[in-house]
């Protein structure tokens, strides 16, 4: 009799998987209507190659350089992002079998937790998954609006994939402008109010940023804040 169930059960494992097993907490049309609609939030894909023929002498343009390394970037997201979730659906249909990264899915979606393989190709970020996604497209529009023309002001460094890299390509392009060694410009920062804005943003040679956290306990004085590089370092007393 024991012989007899070990036949079985290597009949049932060795048998080609029909699809999913729906998780606890759900069942399988569930979580492929859920996938389906996080599919159609997705931006589309930059068109790379249309935006470098565009370009006038875009590696010379480090600003232009810096926002093709963005496209590329958001581009290879996007796609991973696009292949998670249509597994849930290419599993549900039988067209691959359930595996590992199948049943992560699965969990992810009733968790609404950010898939491995998607945190691994992306920026850093403490978001679930809904608010991520809200996220990157917020972030592709503004990709997409500085495809218009110059960048926007103000900048919104950190909707970049790489703030870093943007922030030296800003330094390299105002060297080249004012034919200035690199190693000589660096930064300057001035908080704004809401009435400055408008005639900051007019001012040459002149980055508005928005939207980069500053913590400012309540009783800070100005001369804790030292800057190193493209950093402010707050200096507490011992």
């Amino acid at each position: 009799m024991q012989h007899l169930l070990m036949q079985v059960q290597q009949q049932q494992v060795s048998r080609p998987s029909s699809g999913p097993t729906a998780p606890a907490g759900g069942n399988s049309n569930e979580f492929t209507e859920r996938a389906a609609s996080l599919m159609a939030q997705l931006p589309p894909l930059f068109n790379v190659e249309e935006v470098l023929s565009s370009m006038v002498n875009p590696y010379e343009n480090a600003l232009d350089a810096a926002l093709l390394q963005e496209l590329a970037r958001y581009n290879a997201l996007i796609s991973i992002t696009r292949k998670c979730l249509q597994l849930v659906q290419d599993a549900a249909e039988g067209v691959i079998e359930y595996t590992a990264e199948v049943e992560e899915m699965y969990q992810c979606l009733r968790q609404n937790r950010v898939p491995q393989a998607v945190v691994a190709a992306s920026y850093p970020m403490a978001f679930g998954l809904a608010a991520w996604m809200a996220n990157l497209r917020r972030r592709v529009d503004f990709m997409a609006m500085w495809l218009r023309g110059q960048p926007p002001q103000p900048f919104w460094l950190p909707g970049c994939f790489s703030p870093r890299s943007v922030c030296t390509a800003m330094l390299q392009q105002y060297a080249r402008r004012q034919s200035l060694k690199i190693d000589s410009v660096g930064f300057t920062f001035c908080v704004l109010d809401d009435e400055e804005d408008a005639a900051a943003s007019n001012a040459p040679a002149n980055e508005q940023q928005k939207g980069v956290p500053l913590p400012i306990q309540e009783g800070d004085s100005e001369a804790i804040w030292t800057k190193r590089g493209t950093a402010l370092v707050a200096q507490l007393d011992e």
